[in-house]
């Protein structure tokens, strides 16, 4: 017979456990490093996983993992800081992002008779006080929702109540089903309509983010942000906490970076200048882009070795082909000096990361 377990709350953990569908919503995994400076001008998924700064703007911020001492329960939050200030055109936009996949979103019943009302709920501070926007985008059916919250100099727990609908299903897929965006700056294409406080189709752009400050006005102004939870239900529970573990095994479903040092891989030379060799990986939501140490025998390169270990006479190149979502293979061209039908070793000249991109 199941044994319940009741956390400090008073919840039945048996019971309200994996309530939470948001990855890395306590901020502990930034496999990509933990600062990522001079974003503004694109789309950057920097430093904590899963979230993505979207933006177009001449405005600059830096998003860093940062360490949180002042919110029992919490160590890691999101911190953004506006480098180059930026009073923006009609056009500018910028907004965190996180994104769910189809799969993951089925149990809300959406677009049914049996839909469910669910809760968004972050904790944030900010160097001051700043309106913001939360936008929830159903890319399946263009149906979005946002409401304004406020920031103030201390930790505050926002939550907000977001209703059933009835209208437009998200795709049990891996593709992406449900945005979040966290609007922090944006022109008047963005601002100048009505936000919608209810769940209705994207008519206007002009009505996602409108009543929201503008968090580029100064480089003195900071944001923090940290415990996102989404959950069934119309009552924010207390913040789901995993481990570390559990919630870097589902970071990678998205992306990976293994780092190595000197040896990778055996492999095969079918000539005197290729070679291949197989590229394992944790399985992805879809054949990720694969990124490659340089080509080469300097220091932190990569090159395929002759059966007696040594570096062939002259190094080619290395791609990454036949990518699955389990695995992959590296093919080395226009070497010279391997030798036909041996085994050739994959030989990393020091230290580097090969990574595996499969985000939303």
């Amino acid at each position: 017979m199941a044994v319940s377990r009741i956390d400090e709350a008073g919840l039945n953990v048996t019971q309200y456990g994996n309530r939470n569908l948001v990855i890395n919503g306590a901020m502990q995994v930034a496999q990509r490093g933990t600062s990522t400076a001079g974003i503004g001008a694109s789309s950057v998924f920097g430093s904590v996983d899963r979230f993505q700064v979207a933006s177009s703007t001449t405005g600059r911020v830096t998003m860093a993992q940062d360490s949180v001492t002042d919110l029992a329960g919490f160590t890691k939050c999101i911190k953004i800081s506006c480098t180059t200030a930026r009073t923006p055109s009609a056009s500018e936009l910028m907004f965190l992002r996180y994104a769910w996949e189809g799969h993951d979103l089925q149990r809300i019943s959406k677009g049914t008779a049996n839909a469910k009302a669910t809760k968004i709920s972050f904790y944030v501070k900010a160097s001051g006080v700043f309106n913001m926007a939360c936008e929830l985008y159903d890319a399946d059916n263009n149906r979005h929702i946002s409401q304004l919250f406020a920031t103030s100099t201390s930790w505050n727990r926002i939550e907000l109540d977001i209703p059933a609908d009835t209208t437009g299903a998200y795709g049990d897929d891996n593709g992406v089903g449900l945005l979040m965006q966290l609007w922090f700056h944006g022109g008047t294409d963005r601002t100048s309509g009505t936000l919608p406080s209810t769940w209705q189709t994207k008519s206007s752009n002009t009505n996602q983010a409108a009543g929201i400050s503008n968090f580029l006005s100064s480089t003195s102004n900071e944001f923090y942000f940290t415990g996102l939870q989404y959950e069934i239900g119309d009552t924010a529970t207390p913040f789901e906490h995993r481990s570390f573990d559990d919630e870097l095994r589902r970071c990678k479903r998205y992306f990976e970076s293994k780092s190595f040092t000197t040896f990778i891989e055996m492999g095969y030379s079918n000539g005197t200048t290729s070679a291949h060799c197989i590229l394992p990986y944790l399985e992805k939501r879809a054949a990720p882009t694969v990124t490659l140490p340089t080509a080469g025998q300097g220091s932190n390169e990569l090159t395929f070795r002759t059966p007696t270990g040594a570096n062939p006479s002259t190094t080619g190149s290395n791609t990454a082909y036949d990518l699955t979502t389990t695995q992959g293979r590296i093919q080395g061209a226009s070497y010279a000096g391997l030798t036909a039908g041996g085994v050739s070793s994959l030989y990393l000249n020091g230290t580097a990361s090969v990574t595996f991109d499969a985000e939303l």
